[in-house]
């Protein structure tokens, strides 16, 4: 917008000086040119003025744009980043609820699995007792069955050693 009135200014002020310059020729004397020339002069200082003071006005108005636009920039980044940050604070807290739970069921899983190893292993323990004790049973057993043989071999030995010392006396 600025560079279409500083174009239309600029057409403007040499239309004028093209007029000028026309009537000049068609009156050719010194005092009108002088006249003009001073007139021109002026209208160009204050056309100047105008387009430099507009332009200031243009800069400023830009410059205060800008700076509206700037401060609601930073506004609107810290307001996502206050977003983003309380966004990661309840990923965080269900990250760690999960984390916990997660936790929890390798606990039961592994307090269960024990559980179901420490019953396996008390029954195994059981058995093998229980096995133990038959077998010890059985041996006690075989050695109470051969120890009532020895001790059967050795009355009939000592009955006929009696017998035998019997007869020769």
């Amino acid at each position: 917008m600025s560079s279409l009135i500083t174009v239309l200014l600029a057409s403007f002020l040499l239309l004028i000086i093209g007029m000028l310059l026309i009537y000049f020729k068609a009156n050719k004397e010194k005092s009108y040119f002088a006249n003009a020339f001073k007139l021109l002069s002026e209208h160009s200082y204050q056309l100047q003025t105008a387009i430099l003071q507009h332009n200031n006005n243009l800069q400023q108005s830009l410059i205060d744009r800008l700076h509206q636009d700037s401060l609601a920039a930073v506004e609107r980044h810290n307001s996502l980043q206050n977003k983003l940050q309380q966004n990661f604070t309840e990923y965080r807290e269900i990250f760690d609820q999960k984390k916990i739970s997660s936790l929890q069921l390798i606990q039961d899983g592994l307090s269960q699995g024990l559980s179901e190893t420490r019953i396996q292993l008390k029954t195994a323990l059981n058995d093998n007792a229980q096995e133990l004790s038959r077998r010890v049973e059985q041996l006690s057993a075989t050695v109470a069955s051969n120890l009532q043989q020895i001790n059967q071999q050795v009355e009939q030995r000592l009955v006929a050693g009696f017998e035998k010392n019997n007869d020769t006396f």
